[in-house]
Formats: C-alpha cells, structure tokens, sequence
C-alpha cells in the first residue's frame, strides 16, 4: 500500500473521531493524530536520532523534529489542541531562526499548516499548504501531507523543492488577486474598451436601446472598488452618530455599527466568492464564528445571529478588538486589503 492509499485509511478514522471529541488536548493530539501520521509517511516515530520528540532549541522545546540526511532538522512541527492552531505560528518561526530549518508544520490534528521558513511576508506569507481533515475529502488530504512530509520526499531534498514551487505560484496568485482593483479601473476607463462594448450590446439586446459609454463608465467607477457581486451599497452611519468604517480594497466603507460592519464585510466577501465562508470557517482558530446553522455557533443567552449569503450565519455579539480580528483574518483569506478600521 502506497502513502496515499494508507494515509486515506488513517485520515478517514481520525476524521471520524475528531467529529466524537476524542482528541481533548494537546497530548492526545501528538499521541492520537500526529504521531500516528508521521508513521504513515514512513517516519520510523520510536527511532530517536530520526523523529525527536520534545526537541530542545535554545532552551525551548519543540514537540517534533524529523531528521533527513543531516544533522540538524529537516522539518520542525508544532501541535496544539483542536482548535488552537494560531497561537503557534510565531513560536514555530522562532525556533526555526535558530535551528536553519527549512519546513515547519504546525497541527491541531485536525488543521495542517506547512510552511517556508524563507521566504519574503509575515507568517501566513509563507505557507505554502494547508490541509484539514475535518473539511476537505481524505484523499485530497492524504496527496497534500505526502507530496511534502513522506519521509523519503523529505530526505531527498524533493520536499523543499516542491515546496518552494507551491510558495511562489502561491504567491503569483496573490499578486494577481491584488491587481484586480486596478485591472478593474483602467477597463472602466478605456475608451472603446471590451467592457463598455460588451455592456453596450447586452443592454441594447435587454432593452432596445444603447446607453452612453460615459454613462457605463459613471454606473462602474461607483462599483469599482466594491466587489461587483454585491447589490446594495454600505449603509451610512445613522444621522448624528458616526457609526464604524473600514477601508477595503482601497475604498471607505461606512456602517451603523460593529455588527453592521461584520454583517457587511463577510457579506460582500461570500458574494463574490461562494467558498469564502467555508475557508474562513477552517482558517479561523478560535471560538467559532460562522457556521451553515445557529447550533453549531453554542447559541446562549446573551449570543446575536445574522444572516449570511448561502443559508450561513454569524455570531456578532464580540468586542472592537475581537471584530478587527475577525474582519482582517476574513480579509487575508479573502486575498482582499484591509485598511484602518475605526470604531
């Protein structure tokens, strides 16, 4: 049986028993889940020269660390309890300033976080993969963690190799998501452009007549930076109070309130892309959010719920501090630039 096929088999019973609760804390985590994987990739986990466990870097210990054909790490990993894998990304990163080593994988058993200890940008800058076995198809799963952690891909050399290729198509596609906005613009503004033609000819097919081009270019420039999915603009601040704003993509964008604004910004966000809410749910590391049903946000007494796009909900009861966080890590999936927010 390949890597592919045995870790599938593994991934499908972990998942089964991440949904029952099984893994509460940490040790049941690198007991249960990681260290069952990394003997799945071929990693012999009782060979002490080859996996360490409780590394000690510079007077910290990290809870693996995988040896290839030297004598340093090859790949440093971190795990953390279910649901707590964000807390660990600096820690991670600071142990490999210290030991040179190229991969560091941070878990909570049920996320995978692979990254590049080089590389230019902050932490999540150099992630170059990511799988989660609650969320996605185990095969889909199994391919991600071998291609980048089976013992002799790591050993070889193929793993960093592989992995610098991931991080930089990553980040093409970042640039080009960020160049939107502009693209978006200068198409509004050329004269006898493809998009004021395409417009041109469906309106004269929908109505029977052509609108100008200065009137096609008035009626884009007020959606440009706006995602061009969303129908209704930001709503202003209530007269006499001066509500909340945010900058996204370069735009102002004005809200009654807190909740106003978090409603407003995943909103536009699941508009234009169906799968933003689902990726956010996976990114998001703490107490959860959003969710498909108001159940699965532990509703009480004092919780708020809103609506939204595609039959999903939010808890909006939080402080300042705690919507900022949530608007900027909805953002950085999104691949959308957040500005200021003021409260």
């Amino acid at each position: 049986m390949n890597c592919e096929d045995r870790l599938t088999e593994t991934i499908r019973d972990i998942r089964a028993r991440l949904e029952r609760g099984e893994y509460g804390d940490e040790a049941k985590v690198s007991q249960g889940i990681v260290t069952r994987l990394l003997n799945d990739l071929g990693w012999p986990v009782y060979d002490t020269t080859v996996v360490a466990r409780e590394y000690s870097i510079q007077g910290r210990r990290v809870d693996y660390a995988l040896f290839g054909r030297f004598a340093t790490p090859t790949v440093l990993l971190e795990a953390k309890r279910v649901g707590r894998i964000e807390v660990g990304e600096q820690q991670l990163f600071e142990y490999a300033f210290h030991e040179g080593t190229p991969i560091l994988v941070l878990s909570d058993g049920r996320e995978w976080w692979l990254y590049l200890t080089t590389g230019e940008g902050n932490y999540p800058d150099r992630r170059f993969a990511e799988a989660n076995l609650s969320k996605e198809a185990p095969e889909k799963n199994a391919a991600i963690l071998c291609r980048y952690l089976e013992r002799e891909v790591v050993a070889s050399g193929e793993a960093k190799k592989r992995a610098e290729e991931a991080l930089e198509e990553r980040q093409k596609r970042r640039a080009a998501e960020k160049a939107l906005p502009a693209v978006w613009n200068r198409l509004v503004d050329e004269a006898d452009g493809p998009l004021i033609q395409l417009i041109r000819s469906r309106v004269a097919r929908e109505c029977g007549t052509t609108p100008s081009e200065e009137a096609i270019r008035r009626f884009l420039r007020g959606r440009g930076h706006r995602h061009p999915c969303t129908d209704d603009p930001p709503p202003d601040p209530p007269p006499g109070k001066g509500g909340c704003s945010i900058i996204l993509d370069g735009e102002t964008r004005w809200y009654r309130d807190r909740a106003a604004l978090l409603v407003g910004v995943f909103s536009t966000l699941a508009q234009d892309d169906p799968t933003f809410l689902e990726r956010f749910d996976a990114a998001w590391g703490f107490r959860k959010r959003v969710a498909r049903s108001r159940e699965e946000l532990r509703p009480g007494p004092d919780t708020a719920f809103a609506r939204l796009p595609g039959g999903w909900w939010i808890h909006i009861r939080c402080s300042n501090e705690t919507a900022e966080k949530l608007v900027r890590k909805a953002c950085e999936v999104a691949g959308v630039e957040c500005g200021p927010i003021s409260w």
